[in-house]
């Protein structure tokens, strides 16, 4: 993590010959918008886009699917406010409360299986092991390994931290 230093800002020197007005102005911190050259406007006018990137491709989606939920709908229609009934039905009945032990089941069981199989990818593909290409060149692996090779990594891993370059091959 890079620590950023930034000098102290400069103020102008009123001279006796301004008004009031004019010396306070003078006196204000500078370079403290987008525009400017500041540290703080160039930070959020590189993360802005960022930001409004996520905003539409996750949470814009969040809030209508629970706008929707919320409404009687066909297809994609969006009907009438339903005073929250889709939700009641789903856990004051006993089908819905199957369902929702299901999804718990499913989600914790695929964990279970899920963690164990790609963290010990991770440390094969981490250690001089014969057939170690193998699975290095599947695709089905890279996307499963692939961060918990790079945090496990000796030489990239969060745990060696500072690291002199990022570099994880088979």
């Amino acid at each position: 993590m890079a620590i950023a230093v930034h000098p102290a800002p400069q103020l102008e020197e009123p001279s006796p010959d301004d008004g009031p007005g004019v010396a306070a102005r003078r006196a204000r911190r500078r370079g403290r918008g987008v525009g400017d050259r500041s540290p703080v406007g160039l930070s959020w006018g590189l993360i802005l886009p960022s930001i409004i990137v996520v905003a539409i491709v996750s949470i814009f989606p969040i809030v209508y699917a629970i706008n929707l939920s919320l409404h009687d709908t066909r297809y994609m229609e969006v009907g009438e406010f339903n005073d929250f009934a889709h939700f009641l039905q789903i856990f004051t009945t006993a089908e819905g409360l199957g369902q929702i032990a299901r999804s718990f089941v499913y989600v914790i069981g695929s964990l279970l299986i899920a963690v164990p199989l790609s963290l010990g990818l991770a440390n094969l593909l981490n250690q001089q092991v014969r057939g170690r290409r193998i699975f290095c060149g599947n695709g089905w692996s890279t996307p499963t390994t692939g961060p918990w090779a790079s945090a496990t990594s000796p030489s990239a891993g969060s745990t060696s931290w500072p690291t002199p370059s990022w570099r994880w091959s088979c």
